[in-house]
C-alpha cells in the first residue's frame, strides 16, 4: 500500500507537469521554422511511408497496386508516390490538429475502437477524380505493469511503449486532441522510452493499442 501511494503521488506529479507544458505549447506562436508559404507543398515519400499508404488502400480497395510494377493486371488502379502536405487538418466536430508539439497526440476512432495515434503528417492524396485528407501516425502500444496499471487508469493516465510502425487514418476519424508527456527509459521500470498520455474520462482498454 506504501508503494502503491509512491507511484499514485509521482504520477499526479507527472500528470501536473506535462498538462502545464501541453498548455504553454497550445497558447505559443508556432515555431519559427514553419510558415504558411510551407502549407500545400508535394510531399515526396519514402519506401516505409509509400508501403503503409498503400496498404491503406488496398484494404479498402484490391485493385490499387505498387507503381513500382511494370504489368498490372486489367482494372488495376496504380498509386503514386506522392501527396500534399499541409500544415493542419480538422477531424470530427472542427478538432484541429497537427504535427507540431501540443496538438500531435490524436484520439480517433478505429473500426468503433477508441485509439490513439501520434500525426507525422497530414496529407492530401490525389485518387483519380477525388481527394482523400489521410493522417499519417506512428503506433505505440500499452505498457503492461500490473503493479502500476490500476493507479494510472484510476488517475486516467496510460503508458505506452513506440514499436515505430506507421499507419494511415482518415483525417475524418480524429475526434480529439490529447495531453501527454514523453518519459525518459526506467521510467515506471521500462526499460525504453515511453509516453504518458491524460485518457479523458479515464477510459482505457484492457487490450488497448495505441498509435503515434
Amino acid at each position: 500500500m506504501h508503494t502503491n501511494g509512491k507511484m499514485e503521488e509521482t504520477a499526479k506529479s507527472l500528470m501536473n507537469r506535462f498538462c502545464q507544458v501541453q498548455k504553454l505549447y497550445r497558447k505559443s506562436s508556432p515555431p519559427r521554422n514553419i510558415s504558411k508559404k510551407a502549407d500545400g507543398g508535394l510531399f515526396e515519400m519514402d519506401d516505409h511511408t509509400y508501403m503503409a499508404l498503400l496498404e491503406y488502400y488496398q484494404q479498402k480497395n484490391a485493385a490499387w497496386t505498387d507503381y513500382r510494377v511494370l504489368e498490372n493486371a486489367e482494372g488495376a488502379k496504380v498509386l503514386t508516390p506522392s501527396a500534399t502536405e499541409v500544415q493542419s487538418m480538422e477531424g470530427i466536430g472542427g478538432v484541429k490538429f497537427n504535427k507540431n508539439e501540443g496538438n500531435k497526440l490524436v484520439e480517433y476512432m478505429l473500426n468503433g475502437v477508441r485509439t490513439w495515434g501520434i500525426v507525422t503528417h497530414c496529407l492530401k492524396v490525389r485518387l483519380e477524380d477525388e481527394e482523400d485528407s489521410l493522417v499519417c501516425v506512428r503506433r505505440i502500444e500499452v505498457i503492461e505493469n500490473q503493479a502500476l496499471d490500476v493507479v494510472l487508469k484510476r488517475m486516467g493516465l496510460v503508458q505506452l511503449k513506440d514499436i515505430r510502425l506507421h499507419r494511415f487514418i482518415p483525417a475524418g476519424s480524429v475526434t480529439a486532441t490529447q495531453s501527454y508527456r514523453i518519459l525518459a527509459a526506467w521510467s515506471f521500470g521500462y526499460e525504453g522510452p515511453s509516453v504518458l498520455v491524460n485518457v479523458k474520462e479515464n477510459i482505457v482498454s484492457e487490450c488497448l493499442t495505441l498509435e503515434l
